[in-house]
């Protein structure tokens, strides 16, 4: 026997004041709560995998020298070769 479109013995399940709405309501929902569970699992798993990739980069990089000997300077200046002004990146390594 069915009541309001659901099944009578599962109507006493839901709570009281889902039980006036119809029955298309409680299922589009339901759909949408797991859904949402669906994309929270993802985003987790994203974001636990962007951490370890994280992990693994730092644990390369541990050992790279970044002593005094290294350097980056931007310089702005005059290109005679493009006829412009701009904005150079220059990279030092060593003495």
């Amino acid at each position: 026997m069915r009541v309001n479109g659901t099944d009578s013995l599962l109507f006493n399940s839901i709570k009281s004041n889902l039980k006036p709405l119809p029955e298309e309501s409680l299922r589009y929902y339901r759909n949408q709560f797991r859904r949402d569970i669906d994309y929270s699992a993802l985003f987790f798993l994203l974001l636990w995998g962007l951490n370890v990739m994280d992990a693994a980069v730092d644990a390369h990089l541990k050992t790279f020298d970044v002593g005094p000997d290294l350097s980056l300077q931007l310089k702005a200046g005059y290109s005679e070769m493009a006829n412009t002004n701009g904005l150079s990146v220059k990279l030092r390594i060593g003495k």
